[in-house]
């Protein structure tokens, strides 16, 4: 439940736009933007919940009764952060950042991996 309470709280912070303009890179920048709807794409075939579509994304795992771990991706400016937050008996109890940079591909194959690690 405490999980559910805070994704409504992100919703009702970031509105859902229905335009959406990309920040522009600077100069000699080497940020790549993909269109919105292809990132959400990418995520959602990773397995990935679109939380705020091109904004924040999140995967649960569960390995045990009453301990589960999700992965969030959250755009911030031009920097994807993906992080992880263990909660045990529904409170959270742990958090670990997994990568912050510029490339949502990099941000999503490390959140990926990451679940993919903790599943085996």
């Amino acid at each position: 439940m405490a999980l559910f309470d805070e994704i409504w709280a992100l919703a009702n912070k970031y509105p859902f736009k229905t335009t959406k303009t990309e920040p522009k890179p600077e100069e000699n920048s080497n940020v790549v933007y993909l269109p919105l709807s292809q990132q959400d794409k990418q995520a959602k075939q990773a397995g990935f919940v679109i939380g705020i579509p091109g904004e924040i994304y999140f995967a649960t795992v569960r390995r045990a009764i009453g301990y589960e771990m999700t992965v969030y991706m959250e755009r911030q400016d031009t920097s994807w952060l993906v992080w992880r937050e263990t909660y045990t008996k529904g409170k959270p109890t742990a958090s670990k950042d997994i990568y912050k940079g510029t490339s949502f591909t990099t941000a999503l194959q490390k959140a990926t991996r990451y679940i993919q690690a903790v599943r085996r």
